[in-house]
């Protein structure tokens, strides 16, 4: 996680409008109810960081040079012998994916476990805030966050099938340019090794573990208001000139009902690496908290 994240606590359970004035409108973003606090992130960051460094790390380490070279070097004597190569062969791409698939399996559990207990402290924090701010002394039953055990793995499935879809693209684009380019088996087979360092080192597996926390601390807090009798939700901005365009558009669409997604296609914060942004919450009343958790005081 970077300094800057470490220093911005994440902010999760906002007010609703109907608690700080009603018909005046949407908070601005200074008027955010509770923090998550930021070295609890971090270690949740951390964690999830490790399980995708060693996954990385496998992966390098299990790499199919022989065979990829024997393929490249069949490549080059088609090259030489009828020109240029227009498309990867097949048994290329089988075995880069079985050679990405080896692994997956493995580090699957781990990474749901992680993605899944960040969602459920993002829950807690949501939902404790909205506890304090009515004065109530409730806590969520297991089933409020059941589903975000299946939210943990679906989400493990998808980020170790990007990852694994970029670095198989990846590769065989390195192979496609070198074979234009006449370049040697020595000088392709350099290109390849070359590429692994850089896209299976450390950096990689902090960025994707920093947006992945993020995420799901969002997830959870979603939930919880959602849970709680959210209806609506807006994405907030820090509105200051960082703000990238498609945050700027997830703003502008104003409310939108909590079950849809923004512009971009997000139902929650972050859009992109490094997203500042959050969400406010509208039609949380202590009625409506005291009805989602069978409590009639």
């Amino acid at each position: 996680m970077d300094d800057r994240r470490k220093k911005q606590a994440f902010r999760l359970a906002l007010p609703s409008c109907d608690e700080i004035g009603g018909a005046t409108g949407w908070p601005r973003a200074d008027a955010r109810s509770q923090d998550f606090d930021a070295d609890i992130a971090q270690g949740f960051a951390h964690r999830i960081t490790l399980i995708l460094r060693d996954y990385l790390e496998t992966q390098r380490g299990t790499f199919p040079y022989a065979h990829i070279e024997r393929i490249v070097t069949s490549l080059v004597v088609s090259r030489t012998r009828q020109g240029d190569v227009e498309d990867m062969p097949e048994e290329l791409d089988a075995v880069l994916i079985e050679w990405l698939e080896g692994q997956r399996a493995l580090v699957e559990g781990p990474l749901s476990k992680g993605l899944s207990t960040a969602a459920a402290a993002g829950f807690i924090v949501a939902f404790n805030g909205w506890m304090e701010r009515f004065g109530l002394d409730l806590t969520p039953t297991p089933d409020m966050t059941a589903g975000l055990n299946s939210w943990g793995k679906r989400q493990a499935t998808t980020i170790l099938s990007l990852i694994d879809d970029t670095t198989r693209k990846g590769i065989s684009e390195v192979i496609g340019k070198a074979l234009k380019e006449s370049d040697s088996v020595d000088q392709i087979m350099r290109a390849v090794r070359a590429y692994l360092d850089t896209h299976m080192a450390p950096g990689r597996a902090e960025l994707i573990a920093d947006v992945e926390t993020y995420n799901a601390l969002h997830q959870g807090a979603l939930d919880a208001n959602k849970v709680l009798g959210a209806k609506e939700k807006r994405w907030v901005t820090e509105e200051d000139r960082r703000v990238c365009i498609i945050c700027f558009e997830n703003s502008a669409q104003g409310s939108i009902q909590i079950g849809r997604t923004f512009l971009s296609g997000d139902f929650c914060p972050p859009a992109h690496p490094h997203c500042r942004c959050s969400l406010a919450f509208s039609g949380i009343t202590r009625e409506s908290v005291l009805a989602a958790l069978g409590d009639v005081r």
